[in-house]
């Protein structure tokens, strides 16, 4: 047998075959030698590792299935759970951190929820919606906020200069998945997922920073090798180079050969390689996910899919473009009359110093609640639209409102609002027209805001939108001070209000209607707030400064929806506009930066995402937004404040144009 050839038959027969050449007590392990090996099913290939002294299963098989189990991870296809074979564009993935032995402030990172740790609001309206309980959220913030600081410090290190996008990118969806588990109300199954998420980006991100700092100088040479195995996932691999790397950094390694190579391999010890069934979660989720991906363990494209996966999960449709909405017939009502002549261009650059009074020509956002009360007080100029009901003169919705609860406007932008051409032959699509508008009564907003949110982040809802008047008879209504007799029937209106809002919402596990007797204290960000108390006037200005930041950022993507020329909006580039690069969570610590920065410079970023944006759309583009040009660190002030304009103006007037009505556009906090 000892000259015979290795045949995979005999193999499988006689597994102890892999410990003819084992070694002696005194010789130490090197790299291309087994401590411990095992036999692969039929005897095709054997693992052996220098390492390591147990062997796990190797995910075989080309049309593997990846799906999400019940404890949200991807069973023995999942980089967080079960070594996969090495893919240089993953390399990192061999240092993920495993768990820890014994108890650790790093448990959180394995943390599985269950149904008792919803932390439900006892003032939302609909029941099985709510947040990671309070000291959970504490744990993840520490930790990621230590982690970031490893990032900031990267970023900075000049050992470093060209920075690896892995790492930024992993960083980005960390503070993007933290702030959801802070802002956004969820099910059960959007909790799961998102705390599975926040865990999945942490051990990445650590994963990426160590192999940089640690475990990359070592396989080359620049750090001693490794004294000890580092407690981290590993990888398989074929390659004998990638063997010697990983051995070296310390990283836990396994090499795969066939059957035939067996003769001359050293291999001290046989185990049985570890089955995922004795120690992963290979049931499937009770929320039955599709597959992700199909095919092999070591297709790079397994990899995007995952990632792919986790940014659609709490991707939200736009309910702007789903339904076509009947037009209003013809008949009594409001009226909307137009005064002065309308120019079917853009207001020129001329038109634009006489307005201004040169706040942007130095690089700083103007507070626009005084330029509103000095240039837009008294007759609308020639080409801005009024409005006049039937019982009298309405708010020109085109100019600022001058009210001190609003958080300031940005004055490029409502300067351009102002500038809008009203001209009713500029409308697209009249028939898709809003034909009401508005809304009010704070209290009930937050009363209702868990649902409304909650409506758009489930990927499932059948929700249609509603009319005005359902969103006015939804934010009015009130249980006090009902006559007898109406009280109950009120609330029943309110609760089909609510089932039409929700929609196939309420489907979900867990998830329905509050009973409508039900009177609870509501909250803004821990503050309690309670009905008839004025409410503080800092607390007015945040709730103001979020709803009109939501409706900006869904407008835009409305618009963006309606206007581009390519086939599918990427909310991607949508989100990208914005700080939190988020749509539905609106931080405060963002108030004065993004396009809300004081500074032109802070601004440029935002500008030049929406640029990008907005070159994507139909019809006669400006041509600082059309321009390829590209700003460096030594940009000409003028052409930044010129984009600026362009960009404010080209959004108000297309917006307009598309929907028939004024723009939201952006505020600053203070």
């Amino acid at each position: 047998m000892q000259n015979c050839p290795i045949t995979p038959e005999i193999l499988d027969k006689d597994p102890l075959l892999l410990l003819r050449n084992r070694g002696k007590p005194h010789e130490p392990i090197q790299w291309c030698d087994g401590r411990v090996g095992a036999v692969l099913r039929g005897g095709y290939f054997f693992v052996t590792s220098p390492n390591m002294d147990v062997v796990y299963e190797p995910p075989l098989g080309k049309n593997r299935a990846m799906f999400l189990r019940r404890d949200f991870r991807y069973a023995d296809d999942d980089p967080l759970l079960w070594p996969q074979p090495y893919v240089s564009s993953a390399c990192h993935h061999g240092a993920i951190p495993r768990r820890p032995e014994h108890d650790d402030r790093r448990d959180i990172l394995w943390w599985n929820p269950d149904q008792t740790d919803l932390s439900v609001n006892s003032s939302d309206l609909i029941l099985g919606i709510g947040k990671i309980p309070h000291d959970r959220l504490v744990q993840f913030q520490q930790l990621v906020g230590e982690l970031q600081d490893r990032v900031q410090e990267y970023k900075s290190d000049k050992s470093h200069p060209t920075k690896n996008s892995e790492i930024l990118t992993l960083s980005n969806w960390l503070g993007q998945g933290l702030s959801r588990l802070e802002r956004l109300p969820m099910d059960f199954t959007q909790l799961k997922f998102c705390v599975a998420e926040v865990q999945r980006a942490f051990l990445e991100l650590t994963a990426g920073l160590d192999y940089l700092y640690i475990y990359k100088p070592r396989m080359d040479g620049i750090l001693p090798p490794a004294t000890e195995t580092a407690r981290t996932i590993g990888v398989f691999t074929m390659d004998s180079t990638i063997l010697q790397e990983f051995t070296r950094a310390g990283l836990p390694v396994w090499f795969m050969r066939p059957a035939h190579t067996l003769p001359g391999v050293r291999v001290d010890s046989i185990v049985e390689t570890r089955k995922p069934n004795e120690f992963l979660e290979l049931r499937e989720a009770e929320t039955k996910f599709d597959t992700v991906f199909c095919g092999s363990a070591d297709d790079p494209k397994k990899r995007r899919a995952i990632a792919l996966h986790s940014r659609q999960f709490f991707s939200y449709y736009n309910p702007f473009t789903l339904y076509v909405v009947t037009p209003r017939e013809r008949g009594p009502g409001v009226q909307m009359r137009m005064q002065g002549n309308r120019q079917a261009a853009l207001p020129t650059n001329a038109m634009e110093g006489r307005q201004g009074n040169g706040h942007a020509m130095k690089g700083h956002q103007g507070n626009s609640s005084n330029r509103s009360k000095a240039s837009h007080v008294g007759k609308p100029r020639a080409g801005a639209p009024y409005y006049r009901s039937a019982k009298g003169g309405g708010r020109n919705k085109f100019f600022e409102m001058s009210s001190p609860l609003l958080p300031p406007a940005i004055g490029v932008w409502s300067d351009a609002l102002a500038a809008v051409d009203t001209n009713p032959e500029n409308i697209i699509n009249q028939a898709s027209s809003p034909t009401d508008r508005g809304y009010r009564k704070r209290h009930n907003t937050f009363i209702n805001g868990c649902a409304f949110i909650y409506r758009l982040s489930t990927p499932s809802s059948s929700a249609q939108p509603l009319g005005g008047q359902v969103w006015r008879d939804l934010l009015n209504f009130s249980d006090a001070k009902q006559p007898s007799g109406s009280k109950s029937t009120k609330s029943s209106r309110r609760t089909e209000t609510l089932k039409e809002l929700l929609g196939d919402c309420l489907h979900q596990t867990g998830v329905e209607l509050a009973p409508s007797a039900t009177v609870t204290p509501t909250f803004w960000r821990e503050s309690e707030l309670t009905p008839g108390v004025p409410i503080q006037h800092r607390i007015v200005q945040e709730i103001l400064y979020e709803l009109s930041s939501l409706n900006f950022r869904y407008e835009l993507l409305a618009l963006h929806s309606r206007a581009q020329t390519v086939d599918a909006a990427d909310q991607d580039a949508v989100v990208a506009c914005f700080p939190e690069q988020s749509m539905l969570v609106v931080e405060l610590a963002c108030g004065n930066i993004g396009l809300a920065a004081d500074k032109l410079e802070d601004r440029l970023p935002y500008l030049l995402f929406m640029k990008r944006l907005m070159s994507t759309w139909a019809g006669p583009i400006p041509e600082a937004i059309k321009s390829q040009d590209e700003f460096g660190d030594c940009f000409p002030v003028a052409a930044i404040e010129e984009l600026e304009r362009q960009v404010a103006r080209f959004y108000t007037q297309s917006f307009f144009n598309y929907f028939g009505r004024a723009a939201i556009i952006p505020r600053r906090l203070t």
